[in-house]
């Protein structure tokens, strides 16, 4: 677990580790890193990938002669998510982005999106916080 040091204060910074864990403990299940297709494992997975390309921003930079511009973020590159998240290629993890936005058309599904997210902002700092 990471921490800034603020006096009398400690403040938990969102991981790739944190996010599994909030989500296996959202669901009841002990890991996502194992090669399973079970329901919940996989959807569980899925949103991992989701949430961790949601929260986790990379610079890119334009080199304009001798000084670098800094001029967008973009989400962090999908090979870099699977390779956390059970060794997965970024087909995978794009796929899996894609099959949870269309999962949240179905209202129910959606709260458990709704409910993550505010897990994740409640108890961490967060680069980005997003509406859903």
């Amino acid at each position: 677990m990471n921490y800034f040091i603020v006096p009398g204060l400690k403040i938990k910074v969102l991981t790739f580790e944190t996010i599994e864990k909030e989500i296996c403990n959202f669901f009841n299940i002990a890991t996502i890193q194992i090669d399973s297709r079970k329901k919940e494992i996989v959807q569980a997975r899925q949103l991992c990938h989701y949430f961790a390309r949601k929260y986790f921003k990379k610079a890119v930079h334009k080199k304009d002669k001798n000084k670098i511009n800094w001029i967008k973020k973009e989400g962090m590159a999908s090979g870099e998510i699977g390779k956390y998240f059970g060794d997965k290629d970024h087909a995978t993890v794009l796929h899996s982005i894609k099959t949870v936005e269309n999962d949240m058309l179905d209202k129910s599904y959606k709260q458990k999106v709704i409910e993550l997210n505010e897990i994740f902002n409640e108890k961490y700092i967060t680069e980005k916080t997003f509406k859903i």
